[in-house]
């Protein structure tokens, strides 16, 4: 999330926010720890040989329910970095739990995008890079929409709250 004045700031008590394209989520109550998500950024990192060369995405994670003892009307946001096997696995996981606790929210869980082999694909090539990222995206704020999906403690870790 940037924190651009644009912005408009949703503090109030109760059910308030929708899904825009700025990736503040909807249903929100003073319960959830995800009140905003974005994925604005990508890089790739290029370290040592050209096999560990790998694409990091930005998360850009909201929490406005979160007491700051400094400034209450302050959103507290965070940024957390992952590689797309992160997404596979977190989606893995996931679907496990919600296979177990309620089976009949499996057909909702937003699908990831596909893994392309290096083989055909150059994963760090620009474009696919910026596909991948938006694809991401949309992925994640799909599923930060549904309150059993963001409130998981999958989904908590994945995001690095606590």
């Amino acid at each position: 999330m940037s924190s651009s004045s644009n912005s408009p700031k949703h503090k109030t008590t109760g059910i308030t926010w929708h899904i825009r394209d700025n990736g503040v989520i909807e249903d929100i109550d003073e319960r959830d720890e995800i009140t905003g998500i974005s994925i604005p950024k990508s890089q790739v990192l290029r370290n040592g040989k050209a096999s560990d060369h790998h694409a990091i995405y930005h998360i850009y994670v909201e929490n406005d329910n979160k007491d700051n003892e400094e400034n209450a009307d302050d959103i507290h946001r965070w940024i957390v970095m992952k590689r797309f096997q992160d997404f596979k696995n977190f989606d893995k996981k996931l679907r496990s739990v919600i296979k177990d606790k309620d089976p009949t929210s499996l057909p909702i869980i937003p699908t990831l995008p596909p893994k392309h082999m290096k083989l055909f694909k150059n994963h760090l090539d620009y474009i696919f890079v910026e596909k991948r990222r938006l694809l991401l995206q949309e992925y994640i704020q799909d599923l930060c929409k549904h309150q059993l999906f963001r409130r998981q403690e999958c989904t908590r870790n994945f995001l690095q709250i606590d």
